[in-house]
């Protein structure tokens, strides 16, 4: 569906809509919503719990970070300072394959991971990771603690 198409229709008076003798097709404005800005059935993440007992499979839109992903479908990772790499409580753990194929963390996230608990060697802050096509099908797993610096 083309945005063309969507903004054709918008612009369209519900007089001419409703009085279509024979239409070439119905579809509602919701629809065709979803179908003009809706992710790709293909671009998803999972987030796994510490433990591996739960997990959840969150779409996704290229340009988004991992925070944004999980905020936008009630993942439980607090994000504290808005995504500003100013605290660990969007601390996400990688599989090795996953944190191979980002991008460096720059030292600004090496040094508010130093503040976090349970850091592994693929550990990265989920604000920092801005997400790509490619990543699709990346796996996230969280931590068991976080510590919010900043009410401390």
């Amino acid at each position: 569906m083309s945005v063309s198409l969507f903004t054709r229709f918008l612009r369209t008076p519900m007089s001419a809509v409703a009085t279509s003798a024979t239409p070439a097709f119905t579809v509602s404005s919701q629809q065709l919503f979803r179908r003009a800005f809706s992710t790709a059935p293909d671009m998803h993440i999972k987030f796994v719990t510490h433990d591996g007992s739960k997990s959840w499979t969150c779409g996704f839109k290229p340009g988004q970070t991992v925070l944004q992903v999980a905020h936008d479908n009630n993942i439980d990772i607090e994000g504290a300072c808005g995504g500003e790499c100013a605290c660990s409580t969007c601390h996400v753990i990688l599989k090795d394959a996953d944190f191979d194929r980002l991008p460096e963390p720059t030292d600004e996230e090496f040094d508010m991971l130093d503040l976090a608990l349970d850091v592994t060697d693929t550990s990265r802050l989920g604000c920092q990771i801005k997400l790509k096509e490619s990543d699709k099908g990346l796996e996230l797993k969280l931590p068991k603690n976080t510590v919010n610096q900043m009410v401390q």
